[in-house]
């Protein structure tokens, strides 16, 4: 058992298209070993320890609607990773609205854009990618910032490898101390939300079987 203090918990959600690279991305968060990708399972986790903070990665499967990483996942995150293939043009567009579908409901949102797979000879650069998304005005609502990362992070310049984008990821969640407590708050607040619906709607439930039962009980009995 890790005798590390925690005082802070921080969940991310890493999500994007299909083969956009986010298996390899959270199986290399903890290690410097590079995993043979997979493709991605509806749901994976893993979690460490950074500043006395607990930070979760979760993957959520490329092959799902956007809209049910909404529904389903984003609303308990404090922060969002989305891969992007910077060697495949052709997706860039609908890259940029599932984003912008997420972002739109989550104004206060991190978000972390990563451009993957930097070694590949027709990748688009971070900037190029910015421009062709419309990222300043799609995330214009969200504390964000874009990274670049190779493929195979062994063969890569030192500003693409993925030792380099792990130290600049935890860096920036380190700046956001601000926004993630913010998010919090709206976490917090959705929680209690539903908490208190849900024992309204249990009330109302129980008043109408009450009501029911009485009625039932003095028509059998005449």
């Amino acid at each position: 058992m890790s005798s590390k203090k925690i005082k802070a918990q921080v969940k991310v959600l890493i999500t994007g298209l299909d083969n956009s690279g986010k298996t390899s991305i959270l199986n290399n968060l903890k290690s410097r070993e590079r995993n043979t990708p997979n493709p991605t399972l509806p749901f994976g986790a893993d979690s460490f320890i950074y500043r006395e903070t607990n930070l979760s990665f979760w993957n959520f499967g490329g092959r799902m609607p956007v809209r049910h990483v909404h529904q389903v996942l984003l609303n308990d995150m404090h922060a969002l990773i989305y891969v992007v293939d910077s060697n495949d043009k052709s997706l860039l567009q609908r890259s940029a609205q599932e984003l912008g579908y997420m972002a739109r409901r989550h104004r206060n949102l991190p978000i972390i854009v990563v451009a993957n797979k930097q070694d590949l000879p027709n990748a688009l650069s971070p900037e190029k990618i910015c421009d062709k998304m419309g990222l300043p005005q799609l995330l214009k609502d969200n504390p964000w910032t874009i990274f670049r990362l190779a493929q195979f992070g062994d063969q890569a310049d030192d500003n693409a490898s993925f030792d380099n984008f792990r130290i600049n990821l935890l860096g920036w969640f380190a700046h956001q101390e601000e926004h993630l407590q913010e998010r919090q708050n709206d976490v917090d607040q959705r929680k209690n939300r539903s908490n208190a619906s849900y024992k309204r709607e249990n009330a109302k439930k129980g008043l109408i079987e009450r009501v029911s039962i009485f009625f039932f009980n003095l028509f059998t009995s005449i």
